[in-house]
């Protein structure tokens, strides 16, 4: 009985439906409504700053008024539902893109996408990168039958070109608005660093589409001939060189 109370209580609170649960409460001094209402604001500024600190440049861009909008919009579709803080934020770009007010602005949803990505790569479980020795020896027809996983710390997305800018507006004061190419793509590979830090990583779009591809479980020959396709000039062991270099596949290949 007392789970099934506070249960409700949760709910009623992330739903900010405080009317269906103040009949529960009994209190002398401070009425039930008034009781729901602080509890249901304290609860808000909390899920606020832990929106606020998932997607602070989005914040910044936003400006506060609209992104504690968006935030109000976003709690009431999608309540926190697990008990890991990092994991709130979810699904923020597709409200975002929901929203009659920023459906048009593919650039911050994009930012919105970029932030997401780097907070799961940031928490992604550690594996070890595929070494380039792991490839020596192997003849051609066994290298095709290779299968190859991205780390779990690395991301792909491609986005707006304008969404990168704000990334290195924030990240590098020196940048300016010259930098913010808007109506391009850009295409990215985002990873958790040696350093802890998160890297956002703008990729020649043959080298996004080979690591893409074969991260897709692809085989090798397929995603060679299918690259070939797009980019005539396209370096196979360049790619792979990258890829070793910058740890962007798993050892659990084959």
């Amino acid at each position: 009985m007392l789970a099934e109370l506070q249960n409700s209580f949760i709910a009623t609170l992330k739903q900010r439906q405080l009317t269906d649960f103040a009949p529960s409460l009994v209190s002398s001094e401070v009425s039930a409504t008034d009781r729901m209402n602080i509890y249901a604001n304290h609860l808000g500024l909390t899920l606020r700053e832990l929106l606020t600190a998932a997607y602070p440049i989005l914040a910044a861009q936003l400006e506060e008024d609209e992104f504690t909008r968006v935030c109000v919009s976003y709690c009431q579709q999608r309540p926190m539902a697990k008990p890991e803080a990092w994991t709130f934020g979810e699904g923020f770009a597709e409200v975002m893109a929901q929203d009659e007010a920023l459906a048009d602005q593919q650039p911050l949803i994009d930012l919105a996408r970029i932030e997401r990505a780097a907070q799961q790569c940031f928490y992604a479980a550690d594996q070890t990168p595929l070494a380039a020795d792991a490839l020596a020896g192997m003849d051609a027809e066994a290298l095709c039958k290779v299968r190859f996983y991205l780390l779990p710390g690395v991301q792909l997305l491609a986005v707006d070109a304008q969404a990168l800018g704000y990334w290195q507006l924030a990240q590098n004061g020196g940048l300016t608005k010259q930098h913010v190419l808007p109506g391009r793509q850009a295409q990215l590979l985002i990873q958790r660093l040696p350093s802890g830090e998160i890297g956002v990583t703008g990729l020649d779009p043959a080298l996004f589409l080979f690591i893409q591809l074969l991260a897709a479980g692809n085989d090798f020959m397929s995603t060679y001939e299918e690259v070939l396709q797009h980019f005539a000039d396209f370096s196979v062991q360049e790619a792979y060189q990258y890829c070793i270099t910058a740890d962007v596949f798993s050892n659990q290949s084959g």
